[in-house]
């Protein structure tokens, strides 16, 4: 996967990312993308506090971003501090 971050002060957090195959890997469009094995897509995402610890997991993703709302960020980060880094894990 190749997650990438984007954000404005106290707005939203996107977090656009990019599949990986899995299975093959072949370029078949000649474009950089390559064709889907799975039925379907499925990740998982961690957003990381300081330390590294957890702060929130969403998992079902089918899409590919989501957005960390400054609602969200505020319950996760009640000490004002922001997200040090996301995980992003493809399930399928």
């Amino acid at each position: 996967m190749h997650l990438a971050v984007s954000r404005s002060f106290g707005a939203d957090i996107r977090l656009p990312w990019v599949r990986r195959i899995r299975v093959g890997g072949d370029l078949k469009d000649g474009f950089g993308m390559v064709l889907l094995v799975e039925d379907t897509e499925d990740y998982e995402l961690a957003i990381l506090g300081p330390g590294a610890g957890v702060r929130r997991t969403v998992t079902g993703l089918t899409g590919t971003s989501f957005a960390f709302s400054a609602a969200m960020q505020a319950d996760d980060f009640p000490e004002g501090d922001p997200a040090s880094a996301a995980v992003m894990a493809q399930v399928r």
